[in-house]
């Protein structure tokens, strides 16, 4: 069941945003995604702007750019930033990704402690949060920290939409999956895996199908046994 999300006047993007998450039912795992029409209900210039007057209304007008950039091209990096950040201090990054042309599409981000980065990578990304007169410096710990939770939040904003015209998806090993409730009563079990039936959230599939089966086939590789999340498909 989706609960409906309950908004007071004086609740900025942040609370908002919080109370908008809904727990992903996928494998018993404690995750939580933030459902695509909440997303494009509650991210609108208006609200972005609002965040922006905190920093001083007066000077609305030199935000003007960003405020634009955001609204059309970032506001996945903005709530990314939001979640974890007051507007104070996700200002910085947020010119730095506008000056590079860093957009949504470009998420998701590398995992910082991983190799799936580049060598220039991993500095460039933890600089960003660093003051300009730190810029030439090394990412200090407290970048570093930041980098790291933007990598994990970015999760909750990157969850699959499903649509009759794509039957391949390539996901990442982190994506949270957008299903809402899990039938236990309709686990099959066989010799090599099992079969999963989940209903999947409204916003995150384009045909009347609220139901799709996972196959989840087990892979026998000497004494370890590995799952593998075979494929999606409507039931």
């Amino acid at each position: 069941m989706e609960d409906e999300v309950i908004i007071e006047d004086d609740d900025g993007l942040q609370e908002i945003l919080y109370s908008a998450y809904v727990d992903s039912k996928f494998e018993g795992t404690v995750t939580k995604f933030c459902p695509q029409d909440d997303f494009d209900k509650y991210l609108t210039i208006s609200a972005i702007s609002k965040e922006f007057e905190e920093l001083d209304p007066r000077n609305e007008g030199l935000w003007k750019d960003l405020i634009l950039w955001i609204s059309t091209k970032a506001r996945k990096i903005f709530a990314i930033m939001m979640d974890n950040n007051p507007i104070k201090e996700a200002i910085i990054p947020l010119e730095v990704l506008h000056r590079i042309h860093f957009t949504d599409d470009c998420l998701p981000i590398p995992n910082p402690d991983s190799s799936e980065v580049t060598s220039t990578e991993p500095q460039f990304l933890s600089s960003m949060w660093n003051r300009p007169q730190n810029r030439s410096k090394k990412g200090s710990l407290g970048s570093q920290m930041k980098h790291g939770k933007f990598y994990d939040t970015q999760w909750k904003f990157l969850a699959p939409v499903f649509s009759l015209t794509q039957y391949h998806f390539d996901l990442h090993e982190n994506t949270i999956f957008p299903f809402i409730e899990r039938y236990d009563q309709s686990i099959k079990e066989g010799a090599f895996g099992r079969v999963l039936k989940f209903q999947v959230h409204r916003a995150h599939q384009s045909h009347n199908c609220t139901d799709v089966a996972i196959k989840e086939i087990l892979l026998n590789r000497g004494t370890n046994n590995e799952n593998d999340r075979n494929r999606i498909n409507a039931d």
